[in-house]
């Protein structure tokens, strides 16, 4: 595992090449100085409040060291909003819904900051799509964190210990299977291994914010980190 190395590059941007990314001659900005119009700072590569560099002050989300995944962003934090045995028994309930039938889902949640950090979640299947299944899950997480297992949907399918949580799952028809791992205070790298599958699909589909899906091989990295923000 990489120790936080994400390829997530700053970049000094003109200020008013700031919201394309490209070049522009500072006669162009002395003739239009509004050309950069500051807006909050997201991680989208672009410099958007005009400070000279892309992305700073703002934790990035990096599939693979090089693509930026957004978060899934609601007013619960991660468990709650798992919402496991919630309405239906033994299955996860999230809203937004990101089951879906034979598939492993994993992403990026981040709620208020009173819930520590961002999680991530992985969901495998949907519940009453005919099939149970099977999963095996290795997460090795960089840095280890004292109680990294926020939730499995039982209490024996999930083992966490020297930064490393390893999960058996096995479901029927009826539910899903899954395990919330986290909150993450500061910057993060987890590498997931997944292996002995059976009902699902053999690849991943990391979520890119609620509306937005990356296929992913069963081995994969997610890393959050941070760029320092300007003074």
């Amino acid at each position: 595992m990489r120790t936080l190395a994400v390829s997530i590059a700053v970049v000094a941007l003109s200020a008013c090449g700031a919201k394309t990314g490209l070049p522009v001659a500072d006669a162009d900005c002395a003739a239009a100085p509004a050309c950069c119009v500051p807006s909050a700072e997201t991680c989208n590569g672009l410099d958007d409040d005009c400070d000279g560099v892309a992305d700073d002050g703002v934790r990035c989300f990096v599939l693979n060291g090089t693509e930026r995944i957004a978060s899934i962003r609601t007013s619960a934090c991660a468990a709650d909003w798992y919402a496991y045995g919630s309405p239906a028994t033994s299955s996860a309930n999230p809203s937004p819904d990101i089951r879906s039938s034979g598939g492993i889902e994993v992403a990026v949640h981040e709620g208020p900051p009173a819930c520590g950090g961002a999680s991530l979640a992985l969901i495998a299947d949907q519940v009453d799509d005919g099939s149970g299944g099977t999963l095996v899950g290795t997460f090795t997480l960089d840095p280890a964190i004292a109680s990294a297992v926020v939730l499995s949907d039982e209490p024996d399918e999930c083992r966490y210990a020297a930064g490393t949580a390893t999960c058996d799952w096995t479901w029927q028809p009826c539910c899903t299977d899954g395990v919330v791992l986290g909150p993450f205070p500061g910057d993060f790298c987890v590498d997931v291994a997944l292996s002995g599958l059976s009902g699902v699909r053999a690849a991943v589909d990391v979520h890119d914010g609620p509306s937005r899906t990356v296929t992913a091989a069963l081995s994969f990295e997610i890393c959050g980190t941070t760029i320092p923000a300007v003074p």
